[in-house]
């Protein structure tokens, strides 16, 4: 899958609208601390899982998506992440498209291709997202603790629910 378009609009550092467009080449983000790079990475999250990993688990203090998954100034009902993606052996661009004010909803187009449907089941179990705080709680680790801290980053209770 190669990311042509990725559009943003009013989601958590990201007041309202930005366009990214690498044309399925690598993109690089940078900027000052506050000026909404890990927003990029949180709304891809989103679109793919209806949901914001960093939210979830130890230290996010019960943070919600639908509390804290808009930019505070914004109307979740504006809050909506597009991307226009590239996937091998389908001809024409597919666009995504997942709104804060209705996450389990992924509007795609009807697309009948096995391997689309397979690329989407994959995407939605949230593995393609590791966070610079997660990774740098393992580095920081004391070194009795790394084996928990591994644990916690790979949330390893979904695992279990899964495999049950």
């Amino acid at each position: 899958m190669k990311i042509l378009e990725l559009e943003i609009e009013d989601i958590r550092g990201i007041r309202n609208k930005i366009s990214l467009k690498p044309d399925g080449q690598n993109l690089v983000v940078y900027g000052p601390n506050g000026t909404g790079k890990s927003a990029v990475v949180d709304a891809i999250d989103f679109l793919f899982t209806g949901d914001i990993s960093r939210l979830r688990g130890r230290g996010t203090q019960e943070m919600s998506l639908k509390q804290h998954g808009a930019h505070i100034d914004a109307d979740p009902l504006n809050a909506v992440v597009r991307l226009t993606v590239a996937l091998e052996g389908i001809g024409k661009p597919i666009t995504l498209e997942r709104k804060i004010s209705n996450p389990k909803e992924l509007i795609h187009p009807d697309i009948k291709d096995a391997l689309f449907h397979e690329t989407l089941a994959i995407t939605k179990k949230g593995y393609h997202v590791l966070s610079r705080s997660e990774i740098l709680k393992y580095i920081a680790a004391e070194a009795g603790k790394r084996a928990e801290e591994i644990q916690a980053i790979l949330d390893l209770e979904k695992v279990e629910e899964i495999r049950k």
